[in-house]
């Protein structure tokens, strides 16, 4: 634990003089990409004010400069900041918002990404009927991407969630349980295909 915070500190520092160093450039498109990335790490770290500050600059720089894909991530940083403040329906409508912007086929993998985030939200507050329809779009999402670590790692995020909704639902407890098993071992064969080792485990790990 103290390392892993070791390394956001560090990240902290790192995204601090790469900010200043934007700013001083004059690059506002660079410099939202940073306070977003910023805002993110104080997310984790859990300094909600500061990740507040952050991701508000980015987001309104990213639809200063109308880029959407920009926006989108950063809507998502914000959602994930929410979540960890206890306010999930903020969350869900940053999430939502983030979907929205992320329609683009380059953003596939933020898509997948946000619609795994905001599907666990929706079940977490017990709206399970939204959640598979999320869960299958991110599915889709990943598979239409080439192979690579984050799409494996993003897979095993969709396998988990239809694993949890599987646990809530005895109508389709059978069909979400064989789904979960289907996308985690693609997630781990994936992984294992390109080295990642660490991915692949975590992956099979999640099928008992």
């Amino acid at each position: 634990v103290q390392s892993a915070l070791g390394r956001y500190v560090e990240a902290a520092g790192t995204l601090k003089t790469a900010l200043g160093i934007a700013d001083t450039a004059g690059d506002r498109r660079r410099a939202a990409a940073i306070a977003a990335e910023l805002g993110s790490v104080y997310v984790a770290v859990g300094s909600h004010d500061a990740a507040d500050a952050n991701l508000a600059r980015a987001l309104e720089v990213s639809r200063a400069v109308a880029d959407r894909g920009l926006a989108a991530a950063v809507l998502n940083n914000l959602g994930n900041l929410r979540v960890a403040q206890g306010k999930p329906n903020e969350a869900l409508a940053a999430y939502r918002e983030s979907i929205d912007l992320a329609a683009a086929p380059e953003h596939r993998l933020l898509r997948a990404r946000v619609s795994t985030n905001a599907a666990a939200v929706l079940r977490q507050q017990g709206k399970h009927g939204e959640v598979r329809p999320l869960l299958d779009r991110a599915a889709d999402d990943l598979r239409a991407l080439p192979a690579s670590h984050e799409v494996a790692f993003a897979l095993v995020g969709v396998g988990i969630g239809y694993r949890d909704l599987s646990r809530l639902t005895s109508a389709e407890h059978d069909v979400l349980l064989l789904r979960a098993a289907a996308v985690l071992n693609e997630a781990a064969a994936q992984a294992d295909r390109l080295g990642d080792r660490r991915t692949a485990s975590y992956a099979l790990g999640h099928l008992g």
